[in-house]
């Protein structure tokens, strides 16, 4: 007696359906976590890159001048605080100038370095991000990232990851990603 197979019976496609909802139920997790590590790698490169764009740009007498006006030698301002100099929101193609400062300083990095986006979309905890320097940080307020700015920290400059905020008399709430990273990010 001859069998007629032309296909699959209905309990051999059950199985097999039911064996990779398992494999990919088990898979997903793991892959939004390759995915995150990534975008966070993605964040840190950018924040360096645009760190040495400021760093470069400050090589520039008039530059420097112009980023240094406002603070002491630490870098301080007249409250005690590292000003924010430069920021953008994530989908910004230009850096937005805080008040009182040379446009020079936005006209340089915004030909030598245009922002890029900010990939790593997920709430970070800035109290816990830097603890260990709390000069790095602006905020203790959870945030979601947005945005970049950038301000001297001792003479050096930083890149930092900001919530997005672009309003010039508000600085906006932000964590080092370069040269110090936030523990948020860390890989």
């Amino acid at each position: 007696m001859q069998k007629n197979n032309k296909g699959f019976s209905l309990i051999e496609l059950l199985i097999s359906i039911t064996v990779m909802t398992i494999i990919a139920a088990a898979i997903t997790p793991i892959l939004y976590q390759y995915i995150n590590k990534s975008r966070k790698a993605d964040d840190i490169e950018a924040a360096e890159t645009i760190a040495d764009a400021f760093s470069a740009s400050l090589a520039n007498e008039e530059v420097y001048e112009a980023a240094t006006e406002f603070v002491d030698a630490e870098g301080k301002d007249s409250n005690g605080q590292y000003p924010v100099i430069l920021w953008c929101n994530g989908n910004d193609n230009e850096w937005t100038l805080r008040d009182g400062y040379d446009p020079v300083i936005k006209e340089i990095m915004d030909k030598t370095c245009p922002p890029s986006k900010v990939k790593y979309r997920r709430t970070i905890h800035p109290s816990t991000a830097a603890s260990a320097n709390a000069d790095y940080i602006t905020t203790s307020d959870d945030f979601t990232p947005g945005g970049w700015a950038l301000c001297i920290i001792n003479n050096q400059p930083v890149a930092m990851i900001t919530d997005g905020t672009t309003d010039s008399s508000t600085p906006p709430k932000a964590a080092s990603l370069s040269p110090v990273v936030c523990s948020d990010y860390k890989l």
